[in-house]
């Protein structure tokens, strides 16, 4: 950083089954062993990939000569998923709270835990320092001075201390104009930014045996509790319904949406998103991300017919309490209404643009997208192929995927002359899919400045605080730049809206623009970078939790591409409703 080297130290638990698999067989089917990586052991124990097993012999794949093998189970150990390991203990009644001791020994279930983590990273560097240095390196020696970096709001950057900004919390509009920073209150003291009034018909369809519960959840959501006063009065919007559609089963559900839908051509994209499908989708029986379970078949149904739709599960239907408020949010927000956006525009951008792809098991098939938002945060549409692509041609598709996207923004007349256009990314992109966005986005808007934005929510950084009167964590809102293009932004740090848990992880921001004709990138203001990262993790529609850990670019791009990988999963291609792309869908 800035030309000097250091060392990056956290401190991390990991799980790791030493049984054998015949062992584990006992146990588990040895079928689930496939696919697992694993030690194996012929002169030596060497690392490998289990591609076949049966009760005697295991086929490993060895990375190190790339080379196939059999193995008698006796010989191998598989590295056992959380979820295999826990199999394994049941089955044997053992009384052991694996998750639990997961979250006390990782450090993230409690509130201080921040400074736990420090003292362990101070240890382990002193212990470094003191064991492993100085190593030599040819003619070179490297020493490591076991002194964290200080982080200082006073002075300026220097090889002992960063320099640490601090910005404040941001606020959002709600009805009449009306400012808070605490989505919550402000929501239901103010009402939803918009304020005309709305009628929404539910189509709720559940079991037999659970009508009554389905329509006290809707009676929930009309009339409210505690502090969520009803959807009338916090979002302007009137729930109707006319009657409450029994299944038989759950595997009848997909069914019966067919035979409504063939009963009511009418339903399908409906412009006025005034409709909304409301089903129970018990989770029983399936795993969460199973793709031929009711809450995928449905949804994919659904939407492909343009209709918006609100799953419930079992837990909410039996004690909607602290819900429903969400729920309600949820269920207007897929409707086209806005509950809230920023009071002001974020600087230096017109539109924000959440580009990234989803790719299928076997890494060859990609499925792009984008997520577009004015500069208020303000949702505009989505973006997509509706075909997976071979991940070859990834750069070609990216570009042509950004040019949709221009030219559909000028199709509206929302695009100025010379926009400033920041495009967000989660998934590292090369450089020649940076060119080829970039052409894409000129072939349309040749003045365009464009700045790509890399964050990464998965990196080895952490940011401490000392003072007595923090939780360990620095400050949500601090940012310190590490390099000329590179600043690290604590979202989720010590703050008065969540108390957290463990020790957050500061979002690592890298960015690239580029000026209107040229192609080589130049740096970004880093104040600016942040607080344009800042303010999009207050635009979570789908939570009136008071910020998100990632800005909504990126996280809407994270659900888009949960959901659209399962629909993949059943069958190509997954057409999203033309009428649905102007709404967040995906919640």
């Amino acid at each position: 950083m800035f030309g000097r080297a250091y060392v990056s130290i956290d401190y991390t638990c990991r799980v790791l089954s030493i049984q054998k698999a015949n062992e584990v067989a006992q146990h588990v089917s040895i079928g689930n062993l496939v696919g697992l990586h694993c030690v194996a052991q012929l002169d030596s124990w060497r690392s490998g990939k289990i591609l076949a097993a049966d009760s005697e012999w295991i086929t490993v794949h060895f990375y190190d000569n790339d080379e196939e093998r059999k193995v008698q189970t006796n010989r191998v150990i598989p590295s056992l998923s959380l979820t295999l390991i826990d199999s394994t203990l049941q089955a044997q009644n053992i009384p052991f709270d694996l998750f639990g001791t997961i979250k006390k020994f990782s450090l993230v279930s409690e509130p201080a835990a921040a400074r736990e983590r420090a003292e362990k990273i101070q240890t382990t560097a002193n212990d470094l320092a003191a064991g492993i240095f100085p190593l030599v390196f040819g003619e070179f020696e490297a020493r490591l001075v076991a002194k964290t970096v200080a982080l200082s709001e006073v002075e300026r950057r220097s090889d002992t201390t960063f320099h640490v900004e601090r910005l404040s919390e941001p606020a959002v509009e709600f009805r009449d104009h009306q400012r808070l920073p605490d989505v919550r209150e402000g929501i239901t003291k103010f009402g939803s930014y918009d304020s005309d009034p709305h009628t929404l018909e539910l189509v709720p369809i559940c079991l037999p045996n659970q009508q009554q519960e389905m329509k006290s959840l809707i009676e929930r959501l009309k009339s409210g509790k505690y502090k969520y006063p009803g959807a009338e009065r916090t979002f302007a919007t009137r729930f109707n319904y006319s009657a409450i559609v029994a299944v038989d089963s759950v595997a009848g559900l997909d069914q019966e949406v067919g035979r409504l839908l063939a009963e009511h051509p009418d339903w399908f994209g409906n412009e006025k998103l005034n409709r909304l499908f409301l089903v129970h989708t018990p989770e029983e029986g399936y795993s969460i991300d199973d793709e031929s379970s009711p809450y995928y078949v449905v949804k994919r149904r659904l939407l492909e017919a343009g209709i918006p739709c609100q799953m419930v599960d079992s837990g909410t239907l039996r004690n909607p309490d602290w819900k429903d408020l969400n729920l309600a949010l949820n269920i207007i927000a897929k409707c086209g209404i806005a509950p809230w956006v920023l009071p002001e525009n974020i600087p230096d951008a017109d539109f924000f643009i959440g580009l990234s792809y989803t790719q299928s098991r076997d890494g060859q098939r990609i499925l792009g997208f984008a997520n577009v938002f004015s500069s208020y945060g303000k949702w505009e549409f989505y973006a997509g192929n509706t075909t997976a692509f071979d991940s070859r041609d990834r750069s070609e598709h990216l570009g042509s995927l950004a040019q949709s996207v221009l030219e559909r923004l000028k199709h509206d007349q929302a695009l100025p002359a010379s926009p400033n256009l920041v495009i967000h990314h989660s998934v590292r992109i090369s450089k020649d899919d940076y060119a080829a966005i970039l052409n894409g986005v000129r072939r349309v808007a040749p003045d365009a400045s464009v700045s790509f934005v890399w964050i990464n929510a998965h990196n080895n950084f952490r940011l401490f605080d000392s003072r007595p009167e923090s939780d360990g964590s620095i400050q949500r809102g601090s940012f310190v730049s590490i390099s000329r293009r590179r600043v690290l932004l604590s979202t989720t740090g010590y703050n008065a809206y969540r108390k957290m848990l463990g020790s957050p992880r500061p979002l690592d921001i890298s960015a690239d623009h580029y000026r209107p004709g040229y192609t080589m990138p130049v740096e970004c203001e880093a104040r600016t970078l942040a607080l344009q990262v800042l303010n999009l993790t207050k635009l979570n529609w789908a939570s009136t939790d008071s910020f998100t850990a990632e800005p909504i670019t990126i996280k809407y791009a994270g659900d888009i591409a949960y959901l659209t990988a399962a629909f993949l999963r059943q069958h190509e291609p997954f057409q999203l409703h033309k009428v649905l792309e102007r709404t967040p869908w995906f919640l």
